[in-house]
């Protein structure tokens, strides 16, 4: 009897010696970016897990919170977007979720490190203008939209200040 006392004092951790060891386990997650975030989720799994196991239980908002710590900067926008929406319902698995989609709609793939960005370059031959109808720059960038506020500057110059016809002085009408 003495020895089965001994043996659960020795393997079955008090309840603050179980706390302790799972906040270090919570506090010591990381996660990069090129990392499959499912990992992050096993992990916590493991860890809420031990704590079923003994009496110290690790409450979800503690999961959550290590979600929030691990993450790398990339995430935090999705996880906080998935905070906003679910408000006081939000769960780990939400998470988890919104996660995993943006790392695989980044590329991300188990073990494998994208070394090369991809980067899309317009080729100016392409580019085409809506405003003049002609190739190589955009509506934004058109020389005949210079040209066209200039004509309109001087068309109304022109409409508000004319020479009267009679005694040949300039009059300005339109209420200049």
């Amino acid at each position: 009897m003495k020895v089965m006392q001994f043996l659960t004092k020795k393997y079955s951790p008090n309840n603050l010696q179980a706390r302790v060891e799972l906040r270090k386990r919570l506090v010591n997650l990381k996660l990069r970016f090129e990392q499959d975030p499912s990992n992050l989720f096993e992990e916590l799994a493991a860890i809420e897990h031990a704590s079923a196991q003994t009496k110290a239980k690790v409450m979800e908002i503690d999961l959550i919170g290590a979600v929030y710590a691990a993450a790398p900067m990339e995430y935090i926008v999705v996880l906080t977007m998935e905070e906003l929406v679910r408000g006081e319902d939000l769960e780990l698995e939400h998470l988890e979720e919104v996660m995993c989609k943006m790392w695989r709609h980044s590329g991300g793939k188990p073990g494998i490190i994208p070394l090369v960005k991809t980067e899309i370059f317009l080729n100016v031959s392409t580019v085409y203008c809506y405003e003049c109808k002609e190739k190589g720059h955009r509506a934004t960038q058109c020389p005949s939209k210079e040209e066209k506020k200039s004509e309109a500057v001087v068309l109304e110059a022109a409409l508000t200040e004319t020479v009267c016809i009679v005694c040949a002085r300039r009059e300005q009408f339109g209420g200049k």
